[in-house]
């Protein structure tokens, strides 16, 4: 049963940033007081980021109907699940999210009679865990960026949702911003050699016609798409793959011919997605979740969820960008 539900977390890095004159930004250590001031000359003060994450979850425990998308939203924390290790202070709180609009059968899989009709106003909705990781600052570092993990079941997930929220309470209430990014593209690309089953690599690039009566219609550029099946994943194919990923302008040789344009599609977790090489710091890692953690009654254990994340989160730790 755990295997068919996919039981995962994606892994983000994210920053909260302050809008200063002229349009720029200035990014807000993590680990340091924040102060807050208000166009009212008001104050307030968070000892760390990870008490505004707290002051977000306490702010939002009561169920918003996101009637544009028809999800309804509600955090909740425990106050045993925030604490600290030698290298980070951690909170975990859980989100409960559904959607509604469609009216269904609720129906039991053992006796197959049907023991609910949902309407349209009802809304299926599944508790998921996150997890917020504040590194401490060391080494004369002051850290910048976190990490961020949302659980998923299956193909539901809350980090949209969760996201946009959060972003507007901080808008509203502090005047930042909160985004969330890609950790290294280079862990990124180890992750997918590790976890994942490259199945294909996809090539494309523009190539000029060199028929003169092409460019009597202004068609003179077409393009060219290439695909093959990697025999096996050896050093110098991670190592091309890893100069493509570094920088956009960077291609891929193939039989003596540059592509732009390169794509994978990877098998993870029974699901296949496309990657693009050229695009990574938009994709988010997924990690499989241990099938230990679905308890009997289909809930997932949050105690073996916190001990799992501790590992994953010290791995992670050493792969956050521009921490500065």
């Amino acid at each position: 049963m755990a295997k068919k539900q996919h039981l995962s977390v994606r892994a983000y890095s994210f920053s909260f940033r302050k809008y200063r004159a002229k349009g720029e930004e200035k990014i807000i250590p993590l680990d340091e007081e924040i102060l807050i001031k208000y166009a009212d000359d008001s104050e307030a003060v968070y000892p760390s980021a990870l008490e505004i994450f707290e002051d977000f979850v306490v702010c939002s425990d009561k169920t918003a109907d996101k009637e544009d998308i028809q999800q309804l939203f509600r955090c909740e924390m425990n106050p045993a699940y925030k604490g600290e290790t030698d290298r980070y202070r951690y909170l975990v709180f859980s989100v409960f999210s559904g959607y509604y609009g469609f009216a269904s059968e609720v129906i039991d899989r053992k006796t197959k009679e049907v023991v609910h009709s949902r309407t349209r106003d009802e809304a299926d909705v599944k508790e998921f865990y996150v997890m917020v990781v504040i590194p401490k600052a060391a080494d004369g570092i002051t850290p910048t960026r976190g990490l961020i993990f949302f659980q998923e079941i299956g193909v539901y997930g809350v980090k949209t949702v969760t996201s946009n929220y959060l972003q507007d309470f901080v808008s509203s209430h502090l005047r930042l911003t909160f985004r969330t990014q890609n950790l290294a593209p280079d862990f990124y690309l180890n992750k997918l050699f590790e976890k994942g089953i490259i199945k294909k690599i996809r090539l494309a690039r523009n190539v000029v016609s060199g028929d003169r009566t092409d460019r009597l219609y202004g068609q003179s550029i077409g393009r060219e798409e290439r695909a093959f099946v990697p025999i096996g994943v050896t050093s110098e194919f991670k190592r091309k793959l890893r100069h493509v990923a570094a920088d956009h302008y960077n291609v891929y040789t193939f039989d003596d011919i540059d592509y732009s344009e390169v794509k994978m599609e990877v098998t993870i977790g029974g699901r296949t997605r496309t990657v693009n090489l050229h695009g990574l710091e938009d994709l988010s890692i997924e990690e499989s979740l241990p099938d230990e953690l679905l308890m009997a009654d289909g809930t997932v254990s949050l105690d073996g969820f916190l001990d799992h994340m501790h590992s994953v989160a010290e791995e992670y730790l050493d792969h956050l960008p521009c921490n500065v």
